[in-house]
This record gives structure tokens, C-alpha cells and sequence, in this order.
């Protein structure tokens, strides 16, 4: 196999490989198995390399519940945002028509339903967004991205729900700051989960 010729050629010069092996297909007994498996150089005391030792994991049944546990989520994940939405869009058009003075019990309720279904709403994102990646049917998309921009983007986004809730957001870095491979699109998401939930969370003390 090619591959693993030139995965052992990489083992056998010192390197290290690049990425987490892909599964072989192997032919036992009649059935196709899959086979994880690793790559280790074995050297002399000295200090040569003398040769590798492959290992193999049959790993056949891990990968089947691996693939039912991601169809399982992702269907499901699917069958929660339907309602979902149409629970936010009958409760923004409710909102509408229900006006409370601002200092109300009801008017803070109402503020408390439409942030947690929001978060609902996001966490089925996040569940999707995670089926995709797990089953390849979405791929990161690797660019050079500045982490200081990434940073002040976020802070900027969140600057108006902070300051309602008299919150000072700060970024404190030290540069100079490498550019790295990353997808910015998921990075904004992270940033954007822990940002919310840190706000939504904070008890202030006056």
C-alpha cells in the first residue's frame, strides 16, 4: 500500500506523522474490517533507527457505533429545529405585542424566555455543526488568521450586552502575536459561546 510505505519511510527518517492515520480496509475470513493502527520507530541505543513496530487495533465495531451515534444526532438535530423556530418566531411576534415597563417582573421573563431559546437554538447548531465534522461532511476551512483582530471583533460584538449589564470587557495581550491556520467562521462561534454565557451568567453587586 503506498501509504503506508510512505508513512514508514517518514518513521523510519526520525519524522513524525503528520496526521492521525485513516483506517485500513482489510479482507478476513470474507469480511472487510477496519484496522486503526501506529507507527513506532524502534532505535539503537546508540542512537540509529533499526526498524518500526506497526500496531493494529481492529477497531470495526468502535467506527459502526460511531457512525450510528453520529446519524443519531444529527437526525435529531434536525428534528428539534423545526419547532425550535417556530417556537422563536411565535414567541418574537408575542414579544411584539406584550409591552411591560422595563423595571416589570414581566418584562424581565420575557427577556429570560427569548435568551434561553436563543441558546436552545444555538446548542442545536452546535450539535449539527459537530455531526458534520464527525461524519466528513463538513471540513474545516483553514485560513491565516490575526488573533488580536479576532479578539477585538468579539469584543466589539459584545461591547452593548456587557455594558447593559455593567460589565467592562478587557483584552489584555502581549505582542508580538504569531498569525496561525484556523477557521475563523468556528473560532467567532467559540468566542461568541463563552462570551454569551460568561455575561448571561454574571451576578453583579452593587
Amino acid at each position: 500500500r503506498p501509504e503506508l510505505e510512505q508513512q514508514l519511510r517518514q518513521v523510519l527518517r526520525g519524522g513524525n506523522l503528520d496526521r492521525q492515520p485513516d483506517d485500513l480496509n482489510m479482507d478476513v475470513d470474507d469480511e472487510t474490517r477496519l484496522l486503526a493502527y501506529s507507527l513506532t520507530p524502534v532505535s539503537h541505543p546508540q542512537g540509529p533507527i533499526l526498524g518500526a513496530v506497526m500496531v493494529l487495533h481492529d477497531v470495526t465495531e468502535q467506527r459502526a457505533f460511531e457512525r450510528v451515534r453520529s446519524e443519531f444526532v444529527l437526525r435529531a438535530s434536525h428534528e428539534l429545529r423545526t419547532p425550535v423556530t417556530g417556537m422563536h418566531m411565535a414567541f418574537g411576534l408575542l414579544r411584539e405585542r406584550l409591552k411591560f415597563p422595563p423595571e416589570s417582573r414581566e418584562h424581565d421573563l420575557l427577556e429570560t424566555i427569548g435568551e434561553e431559546m436563543q441558546r436552545l437554538t444555538q446548542l442545536i447548531n452546535d450539535l449539527l455543526n459537530f455531526s458534520r465534522y464527525q461524519s466528513g461532511m463538513q471540513k474545516l476551512d483553514l485560513a491565516p488568521c490575526a488573533i488580536d483582530e479576532l479578539l477585538e471583533r468579539a469584543q466589539q460584538r459584545f461591547a452593548e450586552p456587557a455594558a447593559h449589564k455593567q460589565i467592562e470587557l478587557i483584552t489584555e495581550l502581549e505582542p508580538p502575536l504569531p498569525r496561525i491556520q484556523a477557521d475563523v467562521t468556528q473560532l467567532d462561534r467559540v468566542l461568541d459561546n463563552l462570551l454569551h454565557n460568561a455575561i448571561r451568567l454574571s451576578l453583579i453587586h452593587i
